[in-house]
């Protein structure tokens, strides 16, 4: 095993999964990859009809969501395992699975 895919929630079962991945990736020499979903709404988006979107809004989560990957990073992975993230906008089931064939 040379790659882990790791899809990252900042729930409870996600830490344990980056947990054990964490250590997998010590004992193989694994790159271990992060992977944050974000889901946009469905259908399509009228920006002038006074819609709540805002875009200082969203570029702060993603920064908060950047913060937390690279805490995640800094707390649970020594600094000899290779570790990257993503964040990608998509359903999370078709998402995973179009990153993991990557």
């Amino acid at each position: 095993m040379k790659k882990i895919l790791v899809p990252v929630d900042f729930s409870v079962k996600s830490g344990y999964a980056t947990k054990l991945a964490a250590k997998i990736a010590k004992q193989t020499e694994s790159i271990v990859y992060l992977l944050h979903m974000v889901q946009l709404p469905s259908g399509q988006v009228d920006m002038g009809s006074g819609t709540s979107f805002s875009i200082p809004e969203s570029m702060l989560y993603l920064q908060k969501v950047k913060e937390k990957l690279r805490n995640i990073i800094q707390t649970r992975f020594d600094s000899e395992t290779k570790v990257k993230y993503s964040i990608v906008f998509n359903n999370p089931h078709d998402g995973i699975t179009e990153y993991g064939k990557k």
